[in-house]
């Protein structure tokens, strides 16, 4: 039995882009551009993967209390490489635990060819992980 390997999505260069959105040039010469609040509700840090299961659990409409406001724009304050797989982001709303792996980035890219027919981005798991396909 044969497994198919694909070499893991490497970043050429990551930067943002403008007051909204993140852009990363992948080694493959693919381009993928992120608005920021894109990238901000989909981190993968276990705080944020808990309240994404909560808010998909809950049948009934319940009252959700807000300790704080959540910016108007959510904006990347910081961005560090973490080892040689993953990015941490840092955002202007204080949050600075999510740790976005290359494989997530790529897989999460909003783009026509990534996201044929305005499809959703994929879910994932209460580990922050992509479900593979």
């Amino acid at each position: 039995m044969t497994e198919k390997f694909a070499p893991p999505p490497i970043p050429r260069e990551i930067k943002k882009l403008d007051a909204e959105h993140l852009k990363i040039i992948w080694h493959d010469g693919h381009e993928s551009v992120y608005p920021h609040r894109l990238l901000r509700r989909e981190c993968p840090c276990a705080s944020c993967c808990e309240e994404r299961a909560k808010a998909t659990k809950q049948s009934s409409p319940l009252l959700r209390v807000v300790t704080r406001s959540a910016p108007q724009q959510y904006v990347p304050t910081n961005i560090k490489l973490v080892g040689r797989y993953a990015v941490n982001i840092e955002w202007n709303d204080q949050h600075t635990s999510g740790i976005y792996s290359f494989k997530l980035l790529r897989k999460l890219c909003p783009c026509g060819v990534c996201r044929p027919e305005g499809s959703a981005a994929p879910p994932h798991n209460e580990f922050g992980q992509v479900p593979e396909e």
